[in-house]
């Protein structure tokens, strides 16, 4: 699996964690997001171009983000954001891991 820190984000005093490991043959990744002691699991599907159904018409056209234990999911893209499973509101960890996916893979 591969680490990778990521620059600190503007409202973390911390650094992001980003644990991830190959992308598939069918284009998903799955791997870990770590911000101020908390673990988030996460598995993307992307591609190597951007498209109209990708995050901000990005690469990753879908998306699940849970924090490590719990069964509900704090986000959910699938070609579009699931209803209550964007980023706002879900507060600063999450919005942070969130940046640091999108910075890597989108």
């Amino acid at each position: 699996m591969q680490t990778e820190t990521q620059t600190k984000d503007k409202t973390m005093a911390d650094e992001i964690t980003l644990e991830h490991g190959p992308r598939a043959d069918d284009n998903w990744t799955k791997g870990t997001a770590t911000c101020n002691g908390v673990t988030y699991d996460f598995q993307i599907k992307h591609f190597d171009e951007p498209s109209e159904y990708g995050i901000d018409s990005g690469r990753i056209s879908k998306l699940w983000m849970r924090r490590r234990g719990d069964a509900q999911a704090v986000l959910g893209y699938d070609r579009g954001w699931q209803r209550g499973f964007t980023p706002r509101g879900k507060g600063a960890e999450v919005r942070a891991a969130y940046r640091a996916i999108i910075a890597k893979f989108n």
